[in-house]
């Protein structure tokens, strides 16, 4: 036989030989079962409490609706809440506490809170105004409702008038204009307001504390006129915004007072006229 035709019969041969192998060990893969691997020693660590597990007990956080995730391997360095705070008020503490029972803060609660330092620039991150709240800032400065009702309306203006649908669609008619330029104005507020308790932080004009900062004796958020409390890890943080420190801030909610009044003239200015 020609040596170059022995040679190709010889690498067709080859491959299906391959090629059957291949086939024989896919099978293979898919009837093996599956067996889980052993666990390796930091598996069984993490789910050894006593040695220190990484699973965490979810507790309500202070001056806040977060949740506090606390180590299990720190259990052991529990400690009532009235403990870390006298530590931490020292002479002051007789006071703070006076007004914490008054709060019915719970000072027999078990915690386990890290030192200041190392919470503090995770928690600046964090000390932002929720969504919740930023809307909540802003439809009080619109003060209004999403459909007004002829009984809503003579019970905030203080009116005997009687209205019919007609009154409260013209009514709406004046005031949607100016509550969507309320909105707008609220809402740049709110966002130069976060700003304002970022550059506020760590200045004379923030109180932090463990567990709460209720009872401060040192008076120093009085005569803010705006302060957020908020409380991660174990510590809370208060922030305060005092007049001569934002007077951008302060202006910006005179206009917005301004133009509620303007839109609520308006409205008692056609309340006359029925």
């Amino acid at each position: 036989m020609n040596p170059h035709r022995l040679k190709y019969f010889a690498l067709i041969g080859a491959l299906a030989v391959g090629l059957g192998l291949v086939l024989v060990l896919r099978e293979e893969h898919r009837s093996r079962p599956v067996v889980p691997a052993e666990p390796t020693a930091g598996d069984r660590a993490a789910g050894d409490v006593e040695r220190g597990s990484k699973a965490t007990l979810e507790v309500p956080g202070p001056e806040s609706h977060e949740l506090l995730s606390v180590s299990l391997q720190d259990v052991r360095a529990r400690r009532p809440a009235r403990d870390w705070l006298e530590e931490y008020w020292g002479k002051d503490w007789p006071g703070v506490r006076a007004e914490l029972e008054r709060r019915h803060v719970d000072l027999n609660q078990l915690c386990s809170i890290p030192p200041w330092e190392q919470v503090e620039s995770e928690f600046r991150d964090k000390f932002h105004m929720s969504d919740e709240e930023s809307r909540g800032l802003v439809d009080a400065f619109e003060d209004w409702t999403a459909s007004p009702t002829a009984l809503w309306l003579l019970e905030k203006f203080k009116s005997g008038q009687a209205l019919d649908d007609w009154s409260v669609a013209e009514i709406e008619s004046i005031v949607i204009p100016m509550n969507a330029v309320l909105r707008e104005k609220g809402q740049e507020y709110v966002r130069l307001l976060d700003q304002a308790l970022q550059r506020a932080w760590g200045t004379a004009s923030m109180i932090h504390a463990p567990i709460s900062t209720h009872g401060a004796p040192d008076g120093r958020l009085q005569g803010c006129f705006y302060s957020m409390g908020k409380g991660f890890q174990g510590w809370a943080v208060k922030v305060g915004l005092r007049n001569d420190e934002f007077p951008e801030l302060v202006e910006r909610g005179r206009e917005i007072r301004d133009l509620q009044a303007v839109r609520d003239r308006a409205v008692r200015d056609y309340l006359k006229t029925r």
